[in-house]
């Protein structure tokens, strides 16, 4: 994610927001897109949602009736929430800078409190493994896949979901849980090269545009939970080191060289669309949960 608008000073760009989720908000923990009101705290730049870099020093009624107004044009005259408008008004007064943004974020966090007790924890596994691929590809991480041998492993996923909340794994990869034969069918599709197991916890570094991935590394099941914190701590390491993508430019050319397309959610339609005409098409490989 990419912070813009007031704090990048590059207002007119819709595509790439900063936002806080609280753990249970919708769409995160539902089947849904997450939503405006899912959003604890996010940056609002660009032609959408119209940033105001004097909120924090104009007149409350002055500042509302500009937003309703500007959100009145950029949504083809439908009447805003006043509660979602005043929600965005009190971020634009207190989240200015850099230290009204962690302000919020200690508040957050204060909310919800470390639970402690990685037995209680939950694996973060995204919804299938190609948003996994995607989304680690935007944000320069790994991935993780857990796959379930046949009947199921609970002793080796909770082994997992307790090393990544460990510092130093923890935040630097995504997510994504597999049965043995969905693993196998990403194989057969081409979505995941390489690889000997049939199952395990195994390491995946992405392709560039979110396409597919590359085994890097394997933990077979029954490894103890000292020799897999090793394991995956040495290939991030090895992935931070040597894992690079091009700038945003460079990647675009690249994209259309490679003749890429890819769909994107349409907030004004609520479905989504495909950009580009390329042949080699993001999100058209099989979804495996």
């Amino acid at each position: 994610m990419a912070i813009l608008g007031h704090f990048g000073g590059a207002d007119l760009t819709q595509n790439t927001v900063y936002c806080l989720f609280e753990p249970d908000a919708e769409g995160l923990t539902g089947d849904g897109f997450p939503t405006e009101s899912s959003i604890f705290y996010g940056t609002r730049p660009g032609r959408r949602y119209a940033f105001f870099p004097r909120a924090a020093t104009m007149p409350e009624d002055k500042l509302f009736k500009m937003m309703m107004k500007t959100r009145r044009v950029e949504t083809n005259g439908a009447e805003p929430d006043p509660e979602v408008v005043r929600r965005s008004m009190w971020e634009y007064q207190n989240v200015v800078d850099g230290e009204g943004l962690a302000r919020l974020m200690d508040d957050l966090a204060a909310k919800y409190p470390d639970k402690g007790d990685p037995a209680e924890r939950i694996l973060p596994a995204m919804p299938d493994l190609a948003q996994t691929l995607n989304m680690a590809s935007a944000d320069t991480r790994g991935v993780i896949v857990l796959v379930h041998p046949e009947g199921g492993d609970p002793a080796l996923e909770r082994q997992l979901t307790s090393l990544l909340f460990e510092e130093g794994i923890a935040g630097r990869t995504h997510i994504a849980r597999l049965t043995a034969a969905e693993w196998a069918e990403a194989k057969a599709a081409e979505q995941i090269a390489g690889g000997e197991f049939t199952a395990g916890v195994v390491f995946v570094a992405p392709d560039p545009f979110g396409l597919d991935g590359e085994v890097w590394a394997e933990v077979p099941v029954g490894t103890s939970k000292a020799d897999m914190r090793t394991a995956l701590a040495e290939v991030l390491d090895r992935f931070h080191r040597k894992w690079r993508k091009l700038d945003r430019v460079s990647h675009i050319r690249a994209g259309v060289a490679a003749d890429v397309s890819w769909t994107e959610y349409d907030p004004d339609t609520g479905g989504l669309v495909r950009i580009g005409a390329g042949s080699k098409k993001l999100g058209e490989v099989p979804t495996v949960h």
